[in-house]
């Protein structure tokens, strides 16, 4: 009988480091979760902030084309204009050399 006492003593024992092994291992995977969800949680705002930032780029590059477009409509203009200025010279008009310059 006392053998068999000392056998389930040594099984809940066992049982017992076991248990205890297992919370530990539990803790620890715990707090390598709660550091995943900070790196996750610190990725998803960078993601933001470049998303953000492309943005930003993007309406700026925007604004740049339509500055753009519209020098080179005045720059267009301002050609034909001399253009039609030179015409009308060659060909002797008056008033050829009045005008814009």
């Amino acid at each position: 009988m006392m053998q068999r006492l000392e056998q389930l003593e040594k099984v809940i024992e066992r049982a017992a480091e076991h248990l205890q092994n297992l919370e530990r291992e539990r803790e620890e995977l715990l707090a390598a979760l709660e550091e995943q969800k900070k790196l996750v949680q610190a990725k998803e705002l960078e993601l933001i902030r470049l998303r953000k930032e492309q943005q930003r780029m993007v309406e700026q590059q925007e604004r740049e084309t339509i500055q753009l477009k519209k020098e080179r409509a005045q720059v267009e203009q301002k050609l034909t204009e001399l253009v039609a200025r030179f015409e009308r010279f060659r060909a002797g008009e008056p008033g050829a050399n009045s005008g814009n310059r």
